[in-house]
């Protein structure tokens, strides 16, 4: 079959072609079928849509994937023919069913997907199976060495540390003070981060505020000879590539399945060559993890799958009922973080940067916690730790910048109070998803301020938040949210 090449300015985050709908019909292709295309020398394996007006019959849609692949234009002639629907559907299904895959047949899954022949829908499928059915450790191992080897590898000729965090707190920007201040002691410490898939903001998010983040693992591998560290976007540089495809899934379904937060985390730990990292579990009301005892289950599970993958690591469980910062959004968060650095605030998040630095340093160096403590604290207080962390924005790509330099957004709306009393809780996932309705992640600039901390009194009339953002109709959608979502409990 010959069809004429239109192409779709549209990335579908998979290999989709589109067809006529009566052009379908003839050729007995559904939605979700499979074809095979082929433009002189490039070949191609696409999912078949379908659409009435926007392709004529003798036309085949192609979206931007596809026409890059194929190296295709408008108006080219393509070769079109049936091809059998991807073995890895029936593994899916067999997943769906409650069986266990083996290994073959989570690596086939995960080929399908890099190579986009697996739909959204069907990844969703694949996610909300290990969601609801769970995985076995060498499901959980398969997939982690899926995901690693679909990437590339940072080459680092020394000892690497790191730390990882299961996420799930607001303004827990951890990451970017424990980086630099590990870094100005001398140690090595790579750190690769993942957009937000349900906070308003992720290490890679806040940090791209202040350096460019999408680089290339030659790239990156400069950057840490230079400096010991980097902050980076781990899709970027294609560490660990299906990662960022299935969080991209994730993010639509607001699933995080403790496999694949254990997949993802160790895969990126493979890519980025650590010997030793430090895993952060925080647990509390509103957390991804509310129980200890179900916090001490997933470290033992990340434990297991360490071993098995020769990956040194600790974890510590620590408190993720209350935001870390009262800033929250990736510029305010990026912003906090200098001004913790600079000497100018001290919150929870500062305390916590601390604690998770000494747990590096003492494992690093064997040293006692204490001794560990009071090293790091000295980092901070000579601004040893913010000199390294202007050292690796500019590596980066960045310019040394101050905490007042740092732009947020320019509409604002104070939240008062209707009652008095005390605050009782502050949902971190409330407050995700008010500042996500604010344009977090994607607006940089948004997100929120709060104004009171769990157990501080509180009189009606009082600010207790202030909405940010840099649309004045994402502050109206926030408000009117807000009847249905509220983050802060007053008791």
């Amino acid at each position: 079959m010959i069809f004429k090449a239109k192409i779709l300015d549209i990335e579908a985050g998979a290999a989709v072609a589109v067809l006529n709908e009566e052009e379908a019909s003839r050729l007995n292709l559904s939605r979700f079928d499979r074809i095979k295309i082929s433009n002189r020398q490039k070949e191609v394996t696409a999912i078949v849509d379908i659409s009435r007006r926007y392709v004529m019959p003798g036309e085949i849609g192609l979206f931007s994937e596809v026409a890059e692949l194929l190296e295709a234009k408008n108006k080219d002639i393509l070769a079109v023919n049936c091809t059998p629907r991807p073995a890895s559907l029936d593994y899916i299904r067999k997943k769906l069913d409650g069986a266990s895959l083996s290994s073959r047949q989570i690596h086939s899954i995960i080929r399908d997907m890099m190579k986009g022949r697996l739909s959204e829908a069907e990844l969703s499928a694949f996610i909300s199976a290990f969601y609801t059915i769970g995985a076995s450790e060498k499901e959980v191992l398969a997939l982690t060495n899926a995901i690693f080897e679909s990437g590339k590898k940072i080459n680092i000729r020394r000892k690497a540390y790191g730390l990882h965090s299961i996420g799930g707190v607001a303004g827990d920007r951890s990451s970017m003070i424990v980086v630099p201040i590990i870094a100005s002691l001398g140690l090595c410490i790579p750190k690769t981060s993942s957009g937000a898939i349900s906070s308003a903001s992720s290490t890679a998010d806040a940090m791209s505020v202040l350096a460019p983040v999408s680089l290339k693992v030659g790239e990156v591998e400069k950057v840490i000879k230079k400096t010991n560290a980097c902050l980076v976007w781990g899709g970027a540089g294609e560490l660990a590539a299906a990662d960022d495809r299935l969080i991209k899934v994730r993010y639509s379904l607001h699933l995080d399945p403790s496999s694949f937060i254990i997949s993802s985390i160790l895969a990126k730990k493979l890519a980025e060559s650590i010997n030793f990292f430090l895993l952060d579990i925080p647990v509390g009301r509103g957390a991804k993890i509310e129980k200890i005892a179900e916090g001490r289950k997933l470290a033992r599970e990340f434990e297991k799958i360490s071993k098995n993958l020769k990956i040194n690591m600790k974890s510590i469980i620590t408190n993720g009922a209350s935001p870390l910062s009262s800033y929250i959004g990736p510029a305010l968060e990026a912003k906090r973080v200098l001004e913790i650095l600079e000497g100018k605030a001290a919150e929870p998040l500062l305390e916590k940067s601390i604690t998770l630095s000494s747990k590096i340093l003492s494992a690093a160096k064997k040293t006692r916690y204490a001794e560990a403590r009071s090293i790091v604290k000295k980092q901070i207080k000579n601004k040893k730790a913010l000199d390294k962390l202007m050292e690796i924005i500019v590596a980066q790509g960045g310019k040394e910048i101050s905490s007042e330099e740092v732009e947020i957004g320019k509409y604002r709306k104070k939240i008062e109070s209707k009652v008095a009393g005390r605050i009782k809780h502050i949902d971190n996932r409330n407050i995700s998803k008010i500042c996500r309705m604010l344009g977090a992640p994607f607006d940089k600039k948004a997100g929120m301020i709060l104004c009171k901390k769990k157990g501080e009194k509180v009189e009606r009339g009082e600010i207790l938040f202030e909405l940010i953002s840099d649309s004045k109709e994402r502050i109206e959608n926030a408000e009117r949210m807000l009847k249905i979502v509220y983050p802060i409990e007053i008791s």
